[in-house]
């Protein structure tokens, strides 16, 4: 008779190499379906018709999609998925809170203007504008709120002194068109995480 932690010991090695087994088995799966429905595709097959492949590749489509999940960037609370404008948001000492900047508008005049059509410092490069993506809730998607990336730097945390941010020469022509949108009170809508400023 064999002692009982030798047994339990090869119990557990047989089991682990079972489990390693069947997730290779799955891995090689997924990667001959992956490759049957490219080759289904190159094929010219159509995702719409009432064929079985069309179904097929319907429902592997699906199932992709399904994979990637709404929590694929960066984990998130219950309450940043159910609300995405309207949640708190939890920042690290140091860390950059992008500030977005709304039409230019005014009470007086019923034309509004894009920020950067103003003379001002140009937009962040399009890798920091892909990073601080503006989340829109459901109001702002049915106002048709456009945000973009203001120039602006804050960082949480932190304190700033008095700082450049770029140099600009504005012309006499830009001097009077900025002085006309100063008296008819155009006002410049800053939101700085989520919150107006």
């Amino acid at each position: 008779l064999l002692p009982l932690s030798l047994l339990s010991s090869l119990h557990n090695a047989y089991a682990a190499t079972t489990r390693l087994s069947a997730s290779q088995q799955k891995k090689t799966e997924a990667r001959e379906k992956a490759i049957k429905m490219a080759k289904m595709r190159a094929a010219g097959q159509d995702v719409v018709g009432m064929t079985k492949e069309a179904a097929e590749l319907r429902s592997y489509e699906l199932r992709k999609k399904k994979k990637k999940g709404i929590l694929k960037r960066r984990e998130a609370s219950l309450a940043q998925v159910l609300f995405p404008g309207a949640s708190p948001e939890e920042y690290v000492a140091g860390e950059r809170i992008p500030a977005f900047v709304e039409l230019v508008e005014s009470k007086k005049t019923q034309l509004p203007f894009e920020y950067y059509d103003l003379p001002t410092c140009p937009e962040p490069h399009e890798k920091i504008q892909k990073r601080f993506k503006w989340r829109k809730n459901l109001g702002s998607r049915l106002m048709g709120h456009q945000h973009k990336m203001a120039p602006f730097i804050f960082s949480a945390k932190g304190d700033v002194s008095c700082t450049t941010l770029c140099m600009m020469e504005v012309g006499p022509k830009n001097i009077r068109w900025m002085r006309k949108l100063v008296d008819r009170q155009y006002r410049i809508n800053l939101t700085l995480d989520q919150l107006p400023v």
